[in-house]
């Protein structure tokens, strides 16, 4: 499952969803998203701009009887393109009141750039290094740790959906 992210829409000079709304309401104030001074495009072919401009912003999956959302980041910034980290659990509020207005159990996002991994099984944001997990099957966010090259960081997640098992492996080639 593929999303678009913060980085992929500045490379298209594209805002997100969430953004277009903001400014067609004349509520857009463009500090409130990243500044991306000294930050190289990618050089692109047609072929990859089609491919990124036709990514979705989030995905919303069925796995073994429940629902699961992937996006880069939380609702309403399914992209990560704004400045806002949530610092407190209150602050997650709107993401999981999107994920329980859609039925949604767990929700999958990156864009932090964790060394590990961290999930939210309740009232507290747990964070863990590499290796593996067993969540429980209550409503949760979890934040992948970043596929991008970063000789600390870098690394994926594979969830099991029928137990429940997180197994986050830290990308050792770079």
């Amino acid at each position: 499952i593929i999303v678009t992210g913060n980085h992929d829409l500045n490379t298209l000079d594209k805002l997100p969803q969430y953004l277009v709304r903001h400014k067609d309401a004349n509520s857009f104030l463009p500090r409130d998203t990243w500044a991306y001074e000294g930050e190289v495009h990618a050089v692109l072919s047609n072929e990859s701009r089609r491919y990124l401009k036709m990514l979705p912003e989030y995905n919303i999956e069925l796995a073994s009887g429940y629902r699961i959302l992937f996006s880069h980041f939380l609702y309403p910034d399914f992209t990560g393109s704004t400045m806002m980290i949530p610092k407190i659990k209150k602050e997650l509020k709107p993401h999981f009141n999107y994920m329980n207005n859609n039925d949604i159990l767990l929700s999958f996002v990156g864009h932090t750039h964790l060394d590990g991994f961290a999930f939210t099984p309740g009232n507290y944001v747990f964070f863990r290094d590499f290796g593996f997990k067993k969540i429980t099957s209550k409503q949760q966010v979890i934040f992948c740790p970043a596929l991008v090259q970063d000789e600390e960081k870098s690394g994926f997640l594979i969830f099991d959906s029928e137990t429940f098992e997180l197994s986050i492996k830290k990308n050792i080639n770079y």
